[in-house]
């Protein structure tokens, strides 16, 4: 991931690359981070999967929260659904 000079977040995988708008809002004692894809090389991602594809199925919205060396993420669908279990995320210092 990459934070552009004009406010965007670049995702890269592969010869992929995403170019998306970001916003963060606090919410439940974590963070709503919702993405708006703007665009796209039209190159496939590590896994060969088309841009396309990767677009029509772009995942909106992701809710973070950490609590102590823990950071759960889960992804959500446009009603702010769960999409899957979260996942955990586990720091034990530096």
């Amino acid at each position: 991931m990459e934070f552009t000079e004009d406010g965007h977040l670049r995702m890269t995988s592969g010869e992929q690359t995403l170019d998306t708008v970001m916003v963060l809002t606090p919410k439940d004692d974590g963070f709503l981070i919702a993405l708006r894809l703007i665009g796209h090389n039209t190159k496939p991602n590590c896994q060969g999967v088309s841009a396309d594809f990767v677009a029509a199925h772009f995942i909106p919205f992701i809710f973070v929260r950490v609590s102590g060396h823990v950071l759960t993420s889960s992804m959500l669908d446009r009603s702010l659904t769960e999409l899957g279990p979260p996942l955990k995320f586990n720091h034990g210092g530096v």
